[in-house]
């Protein structure tokens, strides 16, 4: 689910539009955000240690699944 979607099912409930949101993201529509209720919204900064760190987890994680799965069988 998108986060925009997220955002726009808590506070259109009254059981959860009380709920403060704070939006972290690498896209900038601040207003889009701030608009739709949340309090605060921060860009952050992807840089390419980020971007390879991300990449190399989610090897090591889907590496660990399939030997899993194989010592399952």
């Amino acid at each position: 689910m998108l986060g925009w979607t997220v955002l726009n099912n808590l506070k259109l409930s009254p059981e959860t539009r009380h709920i403060p949101v704070q939006i972290i993201t690498l896209e900038e529509e601040r207003s889009h955000g701030l608009s739709r209720g949340a309090f605060s919204y921060l860009v952050k900064q992807a840089t390419t240690e980020d971007l390879e760190s991300n990449q190399n987890l989610r090897r090591s994680t889907h590496e660990a699944s399939a030997s899993r799965r194989r010592q399952r069988h």
